[in-house]
């Protein structure tokens, strides 16, 4: 991770604050130098500047949360037409306040996907958002309409249900991946995608997305960011309807229109008595922008302070992460010796938690409303979005590995041997490296030494135990099974017949 947020081939735009704290964070427990000390904690103070000067010129100045255009700004300069309706706090931030690798937020489940940041099914967030484009006229004209029937008011309760599932997924949503790069739901090739996506000319969290886009990198925090341009994060689905985010900013049973509601309540200071859309989306803003970096800092801690240390993780995490991150007691400092301090509260956060309660609980807890089975129809959508089909690395056999090397001993030979299989195909030289280093005297391995490794790292990635090699007895069978296969397929090819399995 490290390595690739400083790469030199990466775009400027796609390296994000998240990414600059998750330097700071690794920084700051090390032994440091005075002076370094001190640069670090200018580079701080400089981004909490600027997190303020961008905060206050968006929210204050009309018209700049979601830029109608940048045409007016151009002067002498070309502004690149991808950054169109992109604000200046979203530019400073990259779009994302938080870095992180799979499992460090919520812990992963052992031998399953990361809950925290993983790879989701875009057709199917795709198909829900088009069948509920599908109901907005229906869903208007019932709204205006004076004395509603049971099943009336059933079909928008149901309406509002399912779009809100869908508005979860439109928050948490951080960017589209390259079907290539969306091939294995291992941890190491999500973080392998994140590299991928700093280096690629494509400004990834900038971008609008397409119907035929297969796949979506959900991140539990990147709500945080979407937060900063809500038109945009919303338009970005615009294949789904023109009108789309005006429908839900107006809709009153909206997930947005709750979430702006619930910010309200602690923001009636606010207030633009000509234009009530400026004021709830101030106070909206308000409430959920990160402008200080040691709020964020503070954020990015009490996660990972008070993280599970076991792999029970589960969707139903969600709601408690959410709701340790509203509960944390952050307070903002005094601006006066008799001022008070503000509570940093996140009250946005608040309806996305019951929502989820409601989605990930209602059904086992059996509730008998007459909501059950719309909250379990909806469960199900959430899981055919969330948990996606992807080639799994446990496929990967030990077997397969130790069949493959066969007898090399030269770590290049062995490196070229990896990469006929398809996991390690795409895996560069660094990263094989990781699997089979080269030794520090530039000799071979002996055969044990070879095999050693390789068990060694499978145990390590695949097992997600602590590394034990097999017992002799057990891996010498293994070994020589794996021997007498590839003795078999080398006699078979040599024939031109396929290795019958």
């Amino acid at each position: 991770m490290l390595k690739s947020i400083c790469a030199t081939d990466n775009f400027g735009y796609n390296v994000t604050a998240g990414d600059l704290f998750y330097l700071f964070s690794i920084l700051e427990r090390e032994v440091l130098s005075e002076n370094d000390n001190a640069l670090l904690f200018f580079l701080k103070s400089l981004y909490s500047i600027k997190l303020y000067e961008e905060y206050d010129q968006v929210t204050e100045l009309e018209g700049m949360v979601y830029p109608k255009t940048n045409d007016e700004e151009k002067g002498l300069t070309i502004v690149d037409r991808r950054f169109d309706h992109s604000n200046k706090l979203q530019l400073l931030t990259g779009g994302s306040y938080f870095t992180y690798c799979p499992g460090d937020f919520i812990p992963k489940p052992s031998k399953e996907v990361a809950y925290d940041i993983r790879i989701i099914s875009g057709k199917e967030l795709n198909g829900f958002l088009s069948e509920l484009r599908g109901g907005f006229k229906e869903i208007e004209d019932l709204e205006k309409k004076k004395n509603k029937t049971d099943e009336e008011n059933k079909k928008i309760k149901e309406f509002n249900i399912r779009l809100n599932t869908a508005e979860f997924f439109i928050l948490t949503t951080k960017c589209a991946v390259p079907q290539k790069k969306a091939e294995t739901k291992d941890s190491i090739s999500l973080v392998r995608t994140l590299d991928f996506l700093r280096h690629n000319v494509e400004a990834c969290h900038y971008r609008t997305f397409y119907p035929t886009t297969g796949y979506y990198l959900f991140d539990i925090m990147s709500i945080f960011g979407n937060m900063i341009n809500l038109e945009l994060t919303y338009k970005k689905f615009y294949y789904v309807n023109d009108d789309f985010y005006r429908f839900i900013f107006n809709h009153p049973g909206s997930l947005l229109h709750k979430i702006t509601e619930k910010s309200s309540v602690s923001r009636q200071y606010i207030n633009y008595e000509d234009n009530n859309e400026r004021t709830q989306m101030h106070r909206l803003l308000s409430d959920s922008i990160i402008r200080n970096a040691e709020v964020l800092t503070s954020v990015r801690d009490i996660i990972v302070s008070q993280r599970k240390t076991t792999h029970e993780g589960a969707q139903q995490e969600f709601v408690t992460f959410y709701n340790k991150i509203q509960s944390s007691g952050m307070k903002t400092q005094k601006t006066s010796p008799g001022g008070e301090q503000d509570e940093i509260t996140f009250h946005f956060l608040e309806p996305i938690s019951e929502l989820l309660s409601n989605i990930l609980g209602k059904k086992e807890r059996g509730n008998p409303d007459e909501e059950a089975d719309i909250w379990s129809k909806c469960k199900s959508i959430f899981d055919s979005i969330f948990n996606i089909e992807l080639k799994s690395p446990d496929n990967l056999s030990l077997e397969e590995i130790l069949k493959t090397i066969h007898r090399a001993k030269n770590p290049v030979t062995i490196r070229e041997k990896l990469k006929t299989i398809p996991y390690f195909s795409k895996m560069d030289d660094d990263e094989l490296k990781s699997w089979v280093p080269d030794k520090p005297d530039g000799t071979n391995y002996t055969k044990e030494e070879a095999e050693d490794i390789i068990i060694r790292k499978y145990n390590e990635i695949f097992i997600h135990e602590d590394v034990v090699v097999p017992a002799e007895s057990e891996q010498t069978e293994m070994l020589q099974q794996a021997e007498v296969q590839q003795v078999d397929m080398d006699e078979n090819e040599s024939n031109g017949e396929p290795v019958q399995q």
